[in-house]
């Protein structure tokens, strides 16, 4: 037991020598010789976990791509972007415009190339953008020589309208045939009971055109007739002048009697196709002068008529004479017939109140 004691003790001095001196040595050595530390680890940079929506809420939307509209005009003309001569509109939603062709001097607008295909030749047209699109307007030149159609018609639907074409009062509607690139000058005309709305309006004839005048009712004005046809009490049409300025009443009564009060021309259709026309007045006050259109083209005269009053208180057409036991005529008028002067068509000129009643027959 002694031994291994000894033994043991021994060992333990030796390493704590070796220790010793190993210490001692390194203190001497030169620091180029002595071993590096090792490198600190890298730091690696913390990533913050995404936040996490609250309760109730959207995630973040990605930015929507932008879409782009380009609008080109051809040679001739020019375009209209919801009004404005934009060369370009954008969003980042679907669009719509509203595109209009206008052409510059004799040309016409002939349709809409989208993204480089023909499209309609609608003017103005309404397109629906959802992706880039280039939209081209065309235009083309007018033919040397040819003809076109100018209609001008009116928002009236009672009342006969007119204007000036060109410096001739004419009834509306109303046809013109002119050449290409002829310019016509259309101005509304006033008369009773309408107000013009649009002034001079200067048409460039590039092709078949219809020009629509409108019209503000200013005095109100009530017409509506009836006649005894062939036994039967029918409503029958009746218009007013379009030259002059008149404000009345026309009310029809059960019996076929028409109650008239005020100033006016009016105009009562009665198919020429009865040619016994019978006109019966009551005048109350003021005066009353019937005339009856003949067919167009009749000699020597358009149509006769007559004064009805108390003395006279009722004339007989046939055709669109007056009957022979009704005395001659008092008026015969000719000179320019217009559209409203229609073959059968009675003329009532009162001014003042009275009653009337027409009867036709074949």
């Amino acid at each position: 037991m002694s031994k291994k004691l000894l033994v043991i003790a021994a060992v333990g001095f030796a390493a704590l020598v070796a220790a010793l001196v190993l210490h001692l040595l390194q203190r001497q050595l030169p620091a180029a010789l002595q071993p590096s530390p090792a490198p600190p680890a890298e730091r690696q940079p913390q990533v913050e976990a995404p936040l996490q929506a609250e309760a109730g809420e959207r995630p973040t939307e990605q930015p929507r791509p932008l879409i782009v509209a380009t609008i080109e005009a051809g040679e001739g003309g020019r375009v209209l972007v919801n009004g404005t001569e934009a060369a370009e509109w954008s969003s980042t939603s679907p669009f719509t415009l509203v595109l209009e062709a206008v052409p510059e001097g004799c040309v016409r607008f002939e349709r809409w190339e989208v993204n480089g295909t023909a499209a309609l030749g609608q003017n103005p047209l309404a397109l629906a953008v959802a992706g880039n699109t280039t939209v081209r307007a065309v235009f083309a030149e007018v033919p040397r020589g040819a003809r076109f159609r100018v209609v001008v018609t009116s928002n009236s639907s009672k009342a006969l309208a007119a204007a000036f074409v060109n410096g001739s009062l004419v009834v509306l509607p109303h046809e013109v045939v002119a050449p290409a690139c002829a310019v016509l000058n259309v101005t509304s005309y006033p008369y009773g009971g309408l107000k013009p709305l649009n002034g001079t309006v200067l048409v460039l004839v590039t092709g078949d055109t219809e020009v629509k005048l409108h019209y503000r009712l200013v005095h109100p004005q009530v017409y509506e007739a009836v006649a005894v046809i062939n036994g039967t009490l029918q409503p029958v049409e009746v218009r007013t002048s379009p030259f002059g300025s008149y404000y009345y009443t026309l009310r029809a009564g059960e019996d076929g009697w028409l109650h008239f009060k005020g100033a006016a021309l009016l105009y009562i259709y009665i198919p020429w196709s009865y040619t016994r026309v019978l006109v019966e007045a009551r005048v109350v006050e003021g005066s009353l002068r019937v005339i009856r259109f003949c067919d167009w083209g009749a000699q020597p005269y358009d149509s006769y008529g007559v004064f009805l009053n108390e003395r006279r208180p009722r004339v007989e057409f046939i055709g669109c004479e007056v009957a022979p036991q009704y005395g001659e005529p008092s008026i015969k008028a000719g000179g320019a017939r217009y559209a409203h002067m229609a073959p059968g068509a009675l003329e009532l000129y009162a001014s003042g109140e009275a009653w009337v009643r027409i009867q036709a027959y074949p």
